[in-house]
């Protein structure tokens, strides 16, 4: 995948912005195609474990369950049962549950409690 398929899609979503709007009878094809283009770049990311980048703009690495229960030292069990605490570093992708690796490295710093 190229950067110019990026630069097609920021293109589209600045006329978007700027208020082109798509012809009605094209919208239920250009959401079929959307769906499907976020459907595949998200599995994409899940099944590479790429790194993203977080909110702050760091590099970030969503981890497996058991990439993510190994470095808590806690059972997957009480990962899918979502206590709150781990809620700030739960990411969901489609149905795959993973895990910020900078949000669990900072819970991990902060004694486990989350501050």
């Amino acid at each position: 995948m190229s950067s110019n398929l990026v630069d097609t899609l920021r293109g589209v979503r600045q006329r978007l912005e700027a208020g082109e709007s798509v012809p009605h009878g094209e919208v239920p094809e250009a959401v079929a195609v959307c769906a499907y283009v976020d459907a595949h770049l998200r599995r994409s990311l899940v099944t590479a474990n790429v790194p993203v980048r977080n909110h702050e703009g760091n590099h970030d690495r969503l981890l497996t369950v058991d990439e993510a229960a190994r470095k808590l030292g806690c059972s997957k069990d009480r990962l899918y049962r979502h206590p709150p605490e781990f809620s700030v570093f739960e990411r969901r992708i489609g149905r795959q549950l993973r895990f910020s690796e900078i949000a669990i490295d900072k819970y991990i710093a902060s004694g486990g409690n989350g501050n």
